[in-house]
């Protein structure tokens, strides 16, 4: 996930919006808020 969303920080215009869909299950959902919430991302 983490090189994954460079990529998109790397090609999203600034002031550009980014729009995920993702079915993982309820429990999972943990795991995942904290690859995408880390400290020094915007």
């Amino acid at each position: 996930m983490p090189r994954f969303l460079g990529e998109v920080r790397r090609v999203l215009k600034p002031g550009g919006w980014f729009l995920f869909a993702d079915f993982r299950k309820r429990e999972e959902m943990p795991l995942c808020a904290g690859s995408w919430w880390k400290p020094g991302s915007k």
